[in-house]
């Protein structure tokens, strides 16, 4: 086993340390000098596994669509990356992820909160490369914060329910 697949990134799941490794490995086929939101998408598109592929599969965010849009982006020999080799939107996702793992009470971000994270920046790679395959960025955001558990939907508001002009008892206690 080589050391790079030991590294684990603070705050995260290993599903999800393991698709910023992924992403970093294919920055590094490319030739990229650092791994970015871009990279971490179609890593996220290729393992193909857990609620945060498919809903990418939903929104047809597919290997394919996005082939075009990685295609342009090889930049020379492939590379080596290391665990740090992360550009500063790649960062900022993971820091945004790690947040909206704690605000949906998670013990780890998982593969959901890097996705919420990108589909929240509409200025990373990813976003506007989903933006070109039709995907509307706000409405997916909503859909993603629900499926990872950081936005849950109210139910019918309870003062709502209750008749007015009932006494503080009957509000109140059961």
């Amino acid at each position: 086993m080589q050391m790079f697949w030991v590294y684990s990134y603070k705050g995260f799941s290993r599903t999800a340390a393991r698709t910023v490794r992924t992403a970093l490995v294919l920055a590094g086929r490319q030739g990229c000098c650092q791994a970015d939101t871009g990279h971490l998408l179609l890593a996220l598109v290729q393992t193909a596994r857990g609620s945060a592929a498919d809903f990418l599969r939903r929104k047809r965010v597919t290997t394919t669509a996005l082939a075009n849009c990685s295609a342009a982006r090889a930049e020379g020999a492939p590379r080596r990356l290391h665990r740090c080799d992360l550009a500063p939107e790649l960062r900022k996702a993971m820091e945004f992820a790690v947040l909206g793992a704690h605000a949906a009470s998670a013990a780890r971000a998982e593969n959901e909160h890097l996705l919420c994270a990108m589909l929240e920046d509409s200025t990373c790679t990813a976003s506007r490369w989903m933006l070109s395959l039709g995907v509307e960025l706000p409405q997916a955001a909503r859909e993603c914060r629900q499926l990872s558990g950081q936005f849950i939907l109210p139910g019918t508001p309870r003062a709502s329910a209750m008749p007015r002009g009932s006494r503080a008892s009957d509000k109140y206690c059961r």
